[in-house]
Parts: C-alpha cells; sequence; structure tokens
C-alpha cells in the first residue's frame, strides 16, 4: 500500500469586524458583579460586628446598672465607674444611653 502524500498547507483568513461597544461593557460585567458583591459582603459584616459590639455594650450596662444597685459599697461604685465608662463609649447613643 503507497502512502498518500500530505496535502499542501493552506493559508486561512479570518476577518472579524471591531467588537461593538455592548461586547467591550459585557466583558466587565463579572468583574462589575464581583465587586459588587464584595461591597455588599463588606457591609454585611460591618454591619454584624457594629450589632455584636452593641450587644456586648448592652450586656455590660446590665450588669453595671444591677452592680450600682448592690448592697455592697464596693459593688455599687465600681457599677457606678461602669456606667460612667460606657456612656462616654462611641456606641453609647442618645437611645442607649439612660439620663
Amino acid at each position: 500500500m503507497n502512502p498518500t502524500p500530505s496535502p499542501s498547507p493552506l493559508d486561512v483568513f479570518v476577518h472579524t469586524a471591531p467588537a461593538a461597544d455592548w461586547q467591550v461593557w459585557a466583558a466587565f460585567a463579572p468583574l462589575l458583579a464581583a465587586i459588587v458583591a464584595a461591597l455588599i459582603a463588606v457591609a454585611a459584616l460591618w454591619q454584624r460586628r457594629r450589632a455584636d459590639n452593641r450587644a456586648e455594650w448592652w450586656r455590660r450596662a446590665q450588669w453595671a446598672l444591677d452592680a450600682s444597685m448592690s448592697d455592697q459599697l464596693k459593688r455599687a461604685e465600681m457599677g457606678q465607674e461602669a456606667i460612667n465608662l460606657l456612656g462616654r463609649s462611641k456606641l453609647a447613643t442618645r437611645r442607649t444611653v439612660l439620663c
């Protein structure tokens, strides 16, 4: 059996039109979606951290209020000092400060 000779190479020309504007913008869509998702995640984490900090502030404020009403003089003084300190905290707002 005689081998068949290889075909001669063919030149292939691909003619493309320039990309339309929407195609250029569509190429950035995944990046834009990732940025939006990252911003939402950061905002959710920030809000969660702030809520956790405020919950801890309130737990400490409850302890301080209970301690300030104690019959033991040292405990009552410590409770009052804690209330004063908590009142100066950044987490204390007009709604949370008891005047």
